[in-house]
């Protein structure tokens, strides 16, 4: 087409381009431009988009059912399903039609991100419990490179897999030290050989300590103790525990012979009217009963004792412990339930002489035996932070303590036997039992480290106590008074005197972690 122009002014202008394009439009009369999208939004019209389609909901947003569930958000009541307890879909608010936005306004609603989908359950679902978090639940990683706790680790607080086991329980070693028992003076020696063992013994004296007057029972022994308990409900707001403890027998024994070359004797306080100190012609006096030396008018007459004695303690006791509050990985509970507890003490002493009279024996039998029986009630507590948990106990209980006083004597002179050894006659060889009010308070502290999925190393510290209870001790009369000829005075004294037991130790074992 040829070139068509004009020059004005000048200037050339060329119109070929304006031709071309008016010919165009006038060959298509059907087609009509078409707007963009930037112009309708300047315009203020909003683009035509469709139908709404909700977004997905991921599945990392999912939460398993729970039994009790709290709606922090007023959702409609069709969200809420009922009859099932599969997670319902949240929903999405969407503009209606008459709600537009203004121009050039963002439209936020449709970037939110959905609602949390709430669940509801109407089974038997385990519920998280009132613990608040994976470490009071024993379920937490304790660090980020994985190690013994990455098994336990629950990656997600949403993850309850592992972390509600109905049953749980310890078993544990025990090095436990009881309150030992002071006994009176039982046996002593002659610094010069020659003498007879009487008492007060003096460093300018001539008698000399065997045995008594000191601490006995106070050793280290092994035992044991058993945990074993059963959560009631799936929140675990309550749960039974029993309990089972043993502190190993712990005894003692004491033998020393003689030929007749060393004097062995038994000292006493003679309260016998018709008898007197043959050096002071005093009444009463300390006297002593010779086994081995002069006895009888014998010299060098050979003679043996032996003094034995042990104790035992146990208990156990069945409490339900109920939440009283939790929080921060920590939880307490109240405890209440019965508790029994167990104690025994014995003690023998034995003699025997030779002198050419003929064989003289002497025995006397001491046990002593407290039954407790009561209602306990405590605080339990556990915290766990990461790997390392704490356990610790404080409880009392309250009840009847039965007390049962058994002493008997024996002696043999030249084969004739007598139902009275020297510290027991007819005066105290009667049975004695009773009955009292009783406290048994008990303390417990233990540090656990996670070792595998489901235990814990522990160590920890146990203390408990009886109080008014009987040993053998308080079964001897303190003066050793013996009085052989008349029923009075009563000697020995059948009075029994009383006071606090109580074992203590450190525990060490596996736990068995819910």
């Amino acid at each position: 087409m040829p070139e068509i122009s004009k020059r004005r002014h000048g200037r050339s202008y060329s119109w070929t381009p304006v031709i071309l394009a008016a010919v165009l439009l006038a060959a298509t009369p059907t087609t009509r431009a078409e707007e963009s999208d930037f112009a309708g939004l300047i315009r203020g019209k909003l683009p035509d988009r469709g139908v709404y389609q909700p977004p997905t909901i991921a599945p990392s947003v999912r939460v398993a059912a729970a039994d009790d569930v709290s709606w922090d958000v007023d959702v409609p009541s069709s969200v809420r399903g009922v009859n099932h307890s599969e997670p319902v879909a949240a929903d999405v608010w969407t503009p209606s039609s008459e709600s537009q936005s203004a121009p050039g306004e963002t439209e936020d609603w449709l970037h939110a991100e959905p609602w949390p989908m709430p669940t509801r359950s109407f089974g038997n679902a385990p519920s998280p419990g009132p613990y608040g978090g994976c470490d009071s639940l024993h379920c937490r990683s304790c660090d980020s490179g994985g190690g013994a706790c990455s098994a336990v680790g629950c990656g997600s607080r949403l993850r309850m897999t592992g972390c509600t086991e109905r049953w749980f329980g310890s078993a544990e070693l025990m090095l436990m030290f009881r309150k030992g028992d002071t006994l009176p003076i039982l046996a002593t020696t002659s610094a010069s050989g020659n003498g007879q063992g009487i008492l007060p013994i003096d460093p300018n004296g001539d008698t000399r300590l065997l045995f008594g007057g000191e601490r006995v029972l106070d050793d280290m022994t092994a035992g044991g103790r058993v945990t074993l308990g059963m959560r009631l409900d799936d929140a675990g707001y309550s749960s039974l525990v029993f309990r089972g403890w043993a502190a190993g027998k712990e005894d003692f024994r004491f033998h020393r012979d003689s030929n007749g070359n060393f004097v062995i004797a038994r000292p006493f306080f003679n309260t016998d009217p018709f008898s007197s100190d043959p050096n002071t012609g005093e009444t009463p006096f300390q006297d002593s009963l010779p086994i081995a030396g002069l006895v009888g008018g014998s010299a060098d007459t050979p003679g043996s004792i032996t003094i034995d004695g042990s104790n035992e303690v146990y208990g156990g006791d069945i409490a339900i412990r109920r939440l009283w509050t939790a929080g921060l990985g920590g939880v307490v509970e109240v405890l209440y339930g019965y508790q029994h507890m167990r104690m025994r003490d014995r003690l023998g002493i034995a003699s025997d002489s030779l002198p050419d009279s003929g064989l003289l024996v002497v025995e006397d039998r001491f046990e002593a035996d407290n039954r407790f029986h009561g209602g306990q009630f405590g605080l339990a507590t556990r915290y766990r932070e990461g790997c390392w948990s704490f356990d610790g106990l404080l409880k009392v209980a309250a009840g009847s303590l039965r007390r049962d006083a058994n002493r008997a004597g024996y002696n043999q002179d030249d084969g004739i036997p007598d139902p009275s050894g020297l510290l027991v006659g007819v005066s105290n060889s009667d049975p004695i039992r009773d009955s009292t009010f009783a406290w048994v308070p008990e303390l417990n502290a233990t540090l656990g480290y996670r070792y595998t999925e489901r235990l814990d190393l522990t160590i920890g510290y146990h203390w408990i106590a009886m109080t008014d209870a009987l040993r053998v001790s308080g079964m001897i009369d303190p003066d050793l008074a013996v009085n052989r000829s008349t029923p009075l005075p009563a000697d020995p004294s059948p009075e029994l005197r009383f006071s606090t037991f109580h074992v203590q130790g450190i525990h060490f074992g596996l736990q068995y972690v819910y």
